[in-house]
């Protein structure tokens, strides 16, 4: 693959750093057996040698807070089946970010998510966006969903990008024939 118009490759393990992911099912990313401080925590020992655990821990702590888990201490202790759907994704979206990626994929982030949560979870992902500068690749099916978030839009009809462009144009102007049918698709008030 190519990033920052260089091949990388993932056994580079500067390249796991600078890339993330947060998957659709927050449940199945998680180790029912680990606590939420150790999925926090693993990543700093895989990618910074000379951390200590209580660096790992106040960073880990941090990210909890940042992600609107709190008291971050609590939820260090607590095992994934505690948690409800929101605060998972939470946990993901904090695993995700607490290494301070270059590149996010972010696969339905919002798709298994109650409707009255995911607001506050697409503000969270808009505010790591600007605070890191990080680019971010948002997969979603919902179009409203990509225009709250997205500056260009690309869209995808049988694994094939049929348009892409800024998220206004493509809306407003769509060229493609699956493009209008998924914009026909969402409900006005």
């Amino acid at each position: 693959i190519f990033f920052k118009n260089k091949r990388v490759s993932f056994k580079d393990k500067n390249t796991r750093k600078k890339i993330q992911m947060i998957f659709q099912d927050p449940y199945a990313s998680l180790n029912p057996k680990m606590k939420v401080g150790e999925h926090l925590i693993e990543p700093l020992f895989i990618h910074f040698k000379d951390i200590t655990k209580q660096e790992a821990k106040e960073m880990a702590l941090k990210f909890l807070k940042e992600v609107g888990l709190t008291p971050e201490e609590t939820f260090f202790e607590r095992y994934p089946y505690q948690l409800s759907g929101g605060q998972r994704q939470r946990v993901v979206i904090a695993r995700a970010m607490i290494l301070h990626p270059e590149f996010v994929v972010a696969d339905e982030a919002v798709s298994m998510i109650d409707v009255s949560l995911r607001a506050s979870i697409l503000e969270l992902l808009i505010k790591f966006n600007k605070m890191y500068q990080l680019s971010m690749l948002f997969i979603t099916h919902d179009i409203s969903t990509a225009k709250i978030i997205g500056d260009r839009l690309g869209v995808m009809y049988l694994g094939n990008l049929v348009e892409l462009g800024p998220v206004k144009e493509v809306i407003y102007n769509p060229k493609h024939p699956y493009t209008m049918a998924l914009l026909s698709a969402i409900p006005s008030v």
